[in-house]
């Protein structure tokens, strides 16, 4: 900003005279001895603003304060002792600081991430190394549902621990295990973020020292009763050919994904997400690899499913039109997970359903109907059998014996069972003898056996 030689200005004292300033020219400030040099110049009168003028190593400088009356005649004062204060102590051009400071604001706005894109590249560097698929789906979910509408387009420089208990305290109750495993998903986001430079300081999602100081302790809470533990709802057992052979009336890659699910006793994903490369129709098995169920991420071997009569026809029945046995309306991909839910309550609008509750409704239905071993019921569902010593030596899958299990499963979901419903199956091992007309439901439970 330059003035013209010999332009000599008019002077002003007061924030008073200051408002009638509204012809075109440049005023002095000559009201603060303290402050000198500062001028307000008027282009007309609605277009002013402050200059102060100072001059350094022997040039004439002139440095612009802001406008008028956004900044008043005292706040601009103040600014022109700051900065002549600064001049004098230091011996910088305060021009050549402002560049340097707007320089640097730029980098750090170029640098600078919000926190979901700092997840998003967490998630690029880390899924890699999680096992399974669900590890992949669940850090998203929990995501996109509890972090990112609180901090999500938040600089992640700017996270604190104020945000942490915004996003956890109103869920650390009702869902512990969710926000316990959400806080290790942030703490780790917010870790990767200052290794990489983007924060500095303390990481505000960690639990030792910090947010253990804020937030109850969810294994006191579970002691004191506070926190519920709530298991799956699940179908009573009896009440279940009934809602299959509804569910057989409906022509729908729906109903076919649920029934399957119901079958096998798999979890919701690894009957939505299952692919024909993954069965061996001639074999009759359905073998989920490793990466694709809960218990594989710990132990690294696939669960290998026995195919009931059911089960296969059923996957005869449907058309081979893609990598997906259900496939959805996206090209490509699976059936979701949302038509599933909306199917069972159409069907079931007075009893609570989740898939896996059907899990449920297996365990107690082997446990109340069947003399099969428990063992055999826990394989099937993929669940760990003894203690790690035991699992050690047991080699076997059981194949035969639970492909056993499993068409008993599905003669009962089918609803081919005669007599009392609260009879025992017996597994064919144990028969001393048993009803040939149907072969799978007699009146005694063999001894000894479960």
């Amino acid at each position: 900003m330059t003035f013209k030689a010999g332009d000599k200005p008019k002077t002003f004292a007061t924030a008073k005279a200051l408002e009638k300033l509204t012809e075109p020219g440049r005023y002095r400030d000559v009201g603060d001895p303290a402050v000198t040099g500062l001028y307000l110049q008027v282009t007309n009168a609605t277009n002013r603003s402050w200059v102060l003028r100072y001059q350094f190593q022997k040039r004439p400088r002139a440095m612009g304060l802001g406008s008028y009356p956004l900044i008043g005649l005292a706040a601009a004062r103040a600014r022109a002792r700051e900065i002549l204060g600064d001049l004098k102590q230091h011996k910088i051009d305060p021009l050549e600081a402002r560049k340097t400071e707007q320089a640097a604001e730029r980098e750090a706005r170029a640098k600078a991430q919000t926190f979901r894109q700092a997840a998003e590249r967490y998630y690029e560097r880390k899924a890699p190394e999680w096992k399974t698929d669900a590890q992949r789906r669940e850090f998203k979910s929990t995501m996109a549902r509890y972090a990112f509408p609180v901090i999500g387009d938040k600089d992640v420089a700017a996270v604190d621990t104020q945000d942490m208990l915004a996003i956890l305290q109103p869920i650390w109750t009702a869902k512990p295990t969710v926000a316990n495993l959400l806080r290790m998903r942030l703490e780790g986001v917010l870790s990767m973020a200052k290794v990489a430079g983007l924060r500095a300081g303390d990481n505000p999602a960690i639990w030792r020292g910090h947010l253990s100081e804020l937030l109850p302790s969810q294994g006191v809470l579970a002691k004191r009763g506070v926190i519920k533990r709530e298991h799956h709802a699940a179908i009573p057992y009896l009440k279940l050919p009934p809602f299959v052979m509804a569910l057989r009336e409906q022509e729908s890659v729906t109903a076919r994904a649920l029934e399957y699910i119901i079958l096998t006793a798999c979890r919701l994903r690894e009957g939505l997400e299952a692919q024909w490369t993954e069965i061996d129709l001639d074999a009759r098995l359905w073998t989920i690899p490793a990466t694709r169920h809960k218990t594989g991420a710990r132990t690294g071997k696939p669960h290998v499913i026995p195919l009931s009569d059911a089960a296969m026809a059923l996957l005869q029945s449907m058309p081979r039109e893609g990598a997906f046995v259900f496939p959805g309306r996206i090209a490509g991909q699976p059936l979701s997970e949302r038509p599933i839910g909306k199917l069972g309550k159409r069907l079931a609008p007075d009893i609570k359903i989740t898939t896996h509750g059907f899990r449920s409704a297996f365990r107690t239905w082997q446990d109340e109907m069947t003399d099969f071993r428990e063992s055999l019921g826990e394989m099937a569902l993929a669940h760990a059998v003894g203690d790690k010593t035991e699992r050690a030596y047991r080699r076997g899958t059981a194949i035969d014996k639970r492909r056993e299990l499993m068409a008993a499963w599905a003669e009962f979901c089918g609803g081919f069972f005669r007599g009392d419903p609260n009879a025992k199956i017996i597994a064919p091992s144990a028969r001393e003898s048993h009803d040939e007309s149907r072969g799978t439901v007699v009146a005694f439970k063999a001894p000894g056996r479960k």
